[in-house]
């Protein structure tokens, strides 16, 4: 009988890959089947198609026959297949030996493995975890499969804390893991989607852990134990040289860090020898720290006898050139050489001078101040005792007076130096703008200054330019702070000379020039900056007798006439005399219309005994301003606190309020509004409440306004300002009557 033997039936038995004529493997298939085909002669001549009957019938003695050769057939393919899966491990094997010799980074590396294991051994995913000290977690460096983006980037990677996942648990135990069923293990960690299988294997280097190769599948039970050999033998192949990568990769970094470094490092023997250096080393110190050379700084030469004494790390100071450097001198263990590190110190150093400086300046002005303020201090304390206690004539007792009205001014000038000085470093200032005649300003600042010029032998004169206009807009009492700081310098520094101010129009923009000149002592070259800056004094400048100051004086001028929009300038010659300029800006303005005060009106307000209500906790203040107030003509009740002040204002309605804004139980602001709360709902005329304070801030001033009050008067304040105001809202309230 006849048997046709079907080939693709033992083709599709051995596996279609395998049926190759040119194959050693096709080569087993004949001598089983008794085939003999020779290699030279074309295999369309013995088959129509892979489906087709062998074109030769060969004849076989029995049915059994065929049979066991195709059992032998089957046995022969599966070992087929298994040489196959071999031949795919050796493959790979020998793929990632040879890779040993190539210099990657770690990076390269992992995406290498993780693309190798999923094109190769047909895995759904590859994912390269790294460990991270610094974090202490297993970081995701390489992804190969659903997570990878494109050429070596991944889709939201994760990082695995220690101990944490099945990752985390084989990087701590160092033992591979394959999971037939993720679900059952509740170890597992999600990453982009939920699989079923997982196969995780450490990466060893050097006795360490230093990276994990994970991979899932979408099947149950996928990973074998012949795809744990293969990715075991991949992971110690590979171990050794990602840590050799790793470490070179810190090499590396430590390297450029040390080239790079801005500050000088070098390192030397402990004969003083220099064994390297980096290129800040070669900038900074040049010629005296060269490779192979002993160090020429004579400092650390000596330096290191006592290191090499104690073995411990020293600090050098050292000033190279303009320079100044700590060099940190540290051992290392074996103490065979020391590496040095250079830091630069100069700005340090310089701001520590000049907080020294800023001391020892301060330190000067606050004995300065101390002796300023107590000088007046005694006087009016001194006069007070005397008045008190002396049987004096009223020519006596109004010539006392005089002198302790002139001290109390002294120490005003003092604080208001002080306070005004702060108030320009924090930015504080503002400007108050008013219309007024500049004539009669410099006229007035003049007549303050005739008499004291007078005692010392001086000649005080004032000129004004007629092209100076008359009316301006500007900050009057700023200006006239100014100019009495420079003219009163001026007298300070001259004796028995001339003191002149010459007023005149610069341009015709408003800027107006104020030059005080002087033949006194001058100033050298040195000190002409330094009397600019905060209590500083001129160290040639002898100051006459009975004569100093707090040193703010012209530092706050300048600050002014920059505020004003000019500047504040000296020329000065040692022993000749100095010209202070200032220059200010101003709006000029037209003269504005008088208003007259009506005498007729005082008197009938005097007739109509109009209440002014007076609030203040300081008994003194308040009853220095109810005497003023009595002067003027007007009935007056006082009250120490703002609630007191409240039940008052309800009772005896007075046509004004003065109101201290910090006061006991309740302050001027809420006093203040709690008034305005009763006049509404009362439906009454609202009463002028103006504030009475010593805080001069602007900000003081708004928040005093934003309460409810009306104005706002700083302490100290002059009768002539007390009794305008009055006058003013007096006559503001006959008119509603």
């Amino acid at each position: 009988m006849r048997h046709l033997v079907n080939w693709g039936i033992i083709e599709s038995i051995m596996g279609g890959s395998y049926f190759d004529y040119d194959s050693k493997t096709s080569a087993y298939a004949r001598v089983i089947l008794g085939v003999k085909i020779r290699k030279n002669i074309d295999k369309t001549q013995y088959f129509n198609d892979k489906t087709t009957t062998f074109a030769h019938e060969r004849r076989f003695s029995s049915k059994s026959y065929v049979f066991r050769r195709f059992r032998i057939l089957r046995v022969m393919s599966k070992n087929i297949k298994e040489n196959k899966s071999d031949l795919v491990a050796l493959d790979i094997i020998s793929y990632f030996s040879r890779s040993l010799f190539k210099n990657n980074s770690p990076e390269e590396i992992v995406w290498d493995i993780a693309e190798k294991c999923i094109k190769t051994l047909g895995f759904n995913d590859c994912v390269i975890y790294l460990k991270n000290d610094e974090k202490k977690h297993w970081q995701q460096i390489a992804a190969f499969g659903p997570k990878k983006l494109n050429n070596r980037e991944i889709i939201d990677p994760i990082n695995i804390p220690y101990g944490k996942g099945i990752v985390g648990y084989v990087g701590k135990s160092g033992v591979a893991e394959v999971v037939y069923n993720t679900k059952t293990d509740d170890r597992y960690i999600t990453d982009d989607e939920v699989r079923s299988s997982e196969m995780t294997v450490p990466i060893w280097c050097d006795n360490e852990v230093i990276g994990i190769i994970d991979s899932e599948h979408e099947d149950f039970g996928y990973y074998t134990k012949k795809h744990l050999r293969i990715v075991q033998s991949i992971a110690n192949i590979c171990g050794q040289k990602i840590g050799r990568a790793l470490s070179e990769k810190r090499t590396s970094s430590f390297a450029r860090f040390y080239e790079e470094n801005p500050s000088p490092v070098f390192r030397i023997n402990d004969s003083g020898e220099v064994m390297m250096l980096n290129e800040s080393t070669r900038n900074v110190f040049g010629e005296s720290v060269q490779v192979g050379e002993i160090v020429h700084i004579p400092e650390l030469v000596k330096g290191l006898e006592t290191i090499n004494q104690n073995k411990k790390k020293l600090q050098i100071q050292i000033s190279y050139g303009k320079q100044h450097y700590i060099l940190d001198v540290c051992p290392n263990k074996s103490r065979s050489y020391y590496n040095v590190y250079a830091i630069n110190v100069t700005e340090l150093m310089e701001e520590r001078n000049r907080v020294k400086k800023a001391e020892s300046v301060k330190s000067a002005f606050l004995s300065t101040m101390s002796h300023e303020i107590r000088t007046p201090l005694n006087a009016i304390l001194g006069l007070n005792y005397l008045m008190l206690n002396s049987d004096m004539t009223k020519s006596d007792l109004r010539k006392h007076l005089k002198s302790m009205e002139f001290s109390g001014k002294q120490l005003q000038s003092l604080v208001a130096d002080i306070l005004d000085f702060s108030r320009i470093q924090e930015g504080k200032v503002s400007l108050r703008h008013s219309v007024f005649n500049l004539h009669k300003l410099c006229d007035l600042v003049f007549n303050s200054f005739y008499q004291r010029a007078k005692e010392h032998g001086n000649f005080l004169n004032i000129e004004i330019e007629d092209s100076t206009p008359v009316w301006v807009k500007g900050d009057m009492g700023k200006v006239i702070q100014m100019l009495n700081n420079l003219i009163n310098n001026s007298l300070k520094f001259t004796d028995q000379g001339v003191v002149l101010v010459y007023v005149s129009m610069k341009g015709d923009l408003g800027l107006v020039q104020f030059d005080v000149i002087d033949n006194g002592r001058g100033i050298s070259e040195k000190n002409m900056i330094k009397i600019f800056d905060a209590f500083e004094q001129s160290d040639d400048q002898e100051v006459n007798v009975g004569e100093s100051g707090s040193g703010l004086g012209l530092p706050i001028s300048r600050n002014l006439a920059e505020l004003h929009g000019g500047k504040l300038s000296v020329v000065s010659s040692l022993n000749k005399g100095s010209t202070f300029t200032l220059e200010v800006k101003f709006e000029i303005v037209k003269k504005p219309k008088k208003i007259k005060l009506d005498k007729k009106q005082n008197s009938e307000a005097h007739l109509l005994k109009l209440p002014v209500l007076i609030v203040d906790d300081n008994h003194i203040n308040s009853f220095v301003v109810s005497e003023l107030i009595k002067q003027m003509g007007y009935n007056t009740v006082t009250e120490n606190d703002g609630a007191q002040a409240l039940e008052v204002s309800k009772k005896m309605k007075p046509f004004l309020i003065f109101m201290d804004i910090q006061m006991p139980i309740l302050d001027g602001y809420k006093a203040t509004q709690m008034i305005r709360e009763y006049e509404l709902k009362m439906g009454l005329n609202r009463v002028p409440i103006i504030a009475l304070t010593a805080d001069a801030e602007p900000s003081t001033k708004e928040k005093a306004l934003d309460s409810g009050m009306d104005d706002v008067i700083v302490k100290p304040f002059s009768p002539t300002q007390l009794e305008i105001i009055v006058g003013d809202y007096a006559s503001r309230f006959r008119k509603t009557q």
